[in-house]
């Protein structure tokens, strides 16, 4: 298939081995139940920070010549709330808001050259990255008690609903960036941008029916976007006005895989509440049909990458195969450091994250 036509429309844990949820829950920061999956949180975050953070608050990409992007920074600044770490959380976001904050809109720049003359060449955000910090400041507000934190976390929700939502007619969703995403026909999207567990929250917090249409225009879009043989989304999807309708086809001027982008889709989707959607079963059964477990699969040609995926993605397929146990049953296993670069790394500690919040049985 190659394109497709949409039409409109706390409790406690008293241990590891408890009978478990795959439904987030919602735990306060000073409870019991927090304290805990903070502290097994922790010892993946130490070998984290001691690999990528950088004394002055900037998380290295390893695998991308140590250039730096307001994603990291938001999984950082997430990483050190989930560690109850004040001290590196302040200088992440220090570097955030003094190297990367937009004055003239409060989002941020995505990228950040260390060794440039010009460390900014590219002025774009990247709303990924606005969405990871945005979440981290609430987390924060709520953990240390911050009301700056809380007045900057509200500042930058309002500038991504203002600058970064798009309606037409009965589907709203998030640009990718301000620039060079949006056409007279056409827009391009990334739908690994989907942060669902982020969008929840930000409909407590901002405009709560905004919010509600946003994921369940994803959901539903995501349902139409499932290309090749497994039924599984691009990395970067075009969106092309029809009427009332759309018309979904892998973005032409991109990769038609399923790899480096889209294995976060369903990661995001199980960690928000939807681990039975369509999407998520099908990165489930793609992962399953090789005896080892492969880093992408072409949505065009069907062919599968000849070599092994990365800790991070195996760390994924991990967390939905745990999902899918019975409750009793689930269990997930990651390694605490597997020597991968930064992007598999910090996809591992994603998945330690989710498995905190959905309540399922750690070990490393």
């Amino acid at each position: 298939m190659q394109s497709s036509t949409l039409s409109r429309r706390t409790m406690l844990l008293a241990g590891l081995s408890m009978t478990l949820s795959v439904t987030p829950a919602r735990v306060s920061f000073g409870s019991p139940s927090s304290r805990f999956l903070s502290h097994r949180f922790q010892p993946y975050w130490q070998v984290f920070r001691a690999r990528f953070l950088s004394p002055d608050g900037r998380i290295i990409d390893t695998g991308n010549g140590g250039r730096s992007h307001s994603e990291g920074q938001g999984w950082g600044l997430l990483f050190a709330t989930e560690a109850r770490d004040r001290e590196s959380f302040d200088a992440i976001l220090s570097f955030t808001e003094n190297r990367l904050r937009r004055p003239e809109d409060g989002l941020l720049r995505w990228l950040w050259l260390p060794d440039a003359a010009d460390p900014t060449p590219d002025p774009n955000n990247a709303t990924d990255g606005d969405v990871y910090v945005c979440w981290a400041l609430f987390r924060a507000a709520e953990l240390w008690n911050e009301p700056k934190f809380r007045a900057r976390a509200l500042s930058l929700l309002r500038a991504i609903e203002t600058h970064l939502t798009r309606r037409h007619r009965h589907w709203t969703f998030l640009l990718p960036g301000l620039q060079n995403f949006e056409y007279e026909t056409h827009w391009m999207l990334n739908p690994s941008y989907g942060i669902v567990p982020a969008w929840r929250l930000f409909a407590r917090y901002g405009t709560h029916d905004l919010w509600n249409a946003i994921i369940a225009s994803h959901l539903e879009m995501l349902k139409r976007a499932r290309f090749g043989r497994f039924g599984l989304p691009p990395d970067w999807l075009r969106l092309e006005r029809q009427g009332d309708n759309f018309k979904l086809s892998i973005a032409p001027d991109w990769s038609s895989r399923f790899s480096y982008d889209a294995v976060r889709i369903p990661l995001l989707l199980t960690w928000g509440g939807h681990h039975d959607h369509p999407t998520v079963t099908a990165a489930t059964e793609f992962w399953r049909s090789e005896p080892t477990i492969r880093a992408w699969t072409d949505l065009k040609t069907g062919k599968v990458s000849p070599y092994a995926a990365a800790p991070g993605i195996m760390a994924i397929a991990a967390l939905l195969r745990s999902v899918a146990e019975p409750p009793a049953a689930r269990s997930l296993s990651i390694p605490l450091d597997s020597g991968d670069d930064y992007y598999s790394s910090a996809l591992r500690l994603l998945c330690v994250m989710a498995a905190n919040h959905l309540q399922i049985r750690l070990q490393n």
